[in-house]
């Protein structure tokens, strides 16, 4: 377990594509697909993790086995948080390993680093969310302590036809 390094951003990429994709499998209407192979998409993933990886107040974490990247987290350190009620709060984007390496202890380490870079700076508690769908996640962080807070609803709204 480490911090993520610039010669990182493709991996991340690459692992925030496969989540990408995995959300919007599980609702198209709700999670935006910004996975894929198309290069546009493939180098606004990398601008935007090249850009947090200088981002004073983000977390990037990256997993190995063997000196090989297989997952990542992704945090971010917040203050007075208005739209999500929290007045200091670490949240947590992302948390990605790749299917060959689930099971390994991996993502554990991720979050568990997580926490512990986010009670370093001051936090009080660490806030993410979980697709509904996701079950295996919702067990993995339940596990892990987490605790249902708040749960998002979302109304599909039909076009105007004029």
């Amino acid at each position: 377990m480490r911090a993520a390094a610039a010669g990182d951003i493709a991996a991340i990429a690459s692992f925030a594509s496969q989540l990408y994709s995995l959300h919007h499998s599980w609702d198209p209407v709700r999670f935006w697909d910004l996975g894929g192979d198309d290069p546009a998409r493939r180098n606004g993933r990398e601008r935007f993790f090249r850009s947090q990886l200088a981002a004073k107040d983000t977390v990037l974490l990256v997993a190995e086995r063997a000196g090989v990247a297989v997952g990542y987290a992704y945090l971010t350190l917040e203050s007075h948080d208005y739209e999500n009620l929290l007045e200091r709060a670490a949240w947590l984007h992302d948390v990605f390993v790749v299917p060959e390496a689930r099971g390994s202890g991996a993502a554990d380490l991720l979050f568990e680093t997580a926490c512990e870079r986010a009670r370093a700076a001051g936090c009080p508690m660490l806030a993410l969310k979980v697709a509904q769908a996701n079950a295996r996640g919702q067990v993995f962080f339940a596990r892990h302590g987490a605790r249902v807070t708040m749960s998002e609803m979302v109304v599909e709204l039909p076009p105007i036809v004029s």
